[in-house]
C-alpha cells in the first residue's frame, strides 16, 4: 500500500469481516486507520498528494516485527490467564 510504502503503518477496518463473509454479505466500506496518531496528517496528504515527502516515517520491518511480537506476548498472558481459571474452576467442581 501507498502508506506503508511511506513508512506510515495502518491498519485496514472490516477487512477479517470480508473474508468471514465473502460473497454472502459484501463489505462495501473499509475503514483505513494510521496506527501512529503523529502521522495522521501525513497520512492525510499523502493520499491526496502522491508526491508529498512524510515528516516522521517508520521503517515497517521493525514495526511489524515489535508489533508481532507484542500480539504474540499479549496472547501467552491471555492463554495463560484461561488455563489458570480453568485450573480454578475444576479445582472447585471436584471438591
Amino acid at each position: 500500500m501507498l502508506l506503508e510504502s511511506r513508512g506510515i503503518p495502518i491498519l485496514v477496518s472490516n477487512e477479517a469481516t470480508a473474508r468471514i463473509l465473502c460473497e454472502a454479505s459484501p463489505v462495501s466500506q473499509y475503514g483505513v486507520w494510521a496506527v501512529l496518531n503523529f502521522q495522521y496528517k501525513d497520512a492525510v496528504i499523502l493520499l491526496d498528494d502522491d508526491s508529498y515527502e512524510v515528516s516522521n516515517t517508520i521503517e515497517m520491518e521493525d514495526y511489524h516485527a515489535y508489533y508481532c511480537a507484542e500480539k504474540g506476548s499479549s496472547l501467552d498472558i491471555m492463554q495463560a490467564t484461561v488455563m489458570g481459571w480453568l485450573v480454578v474452576l475444576c479445582f472447585f467442581w471436584l471438591c
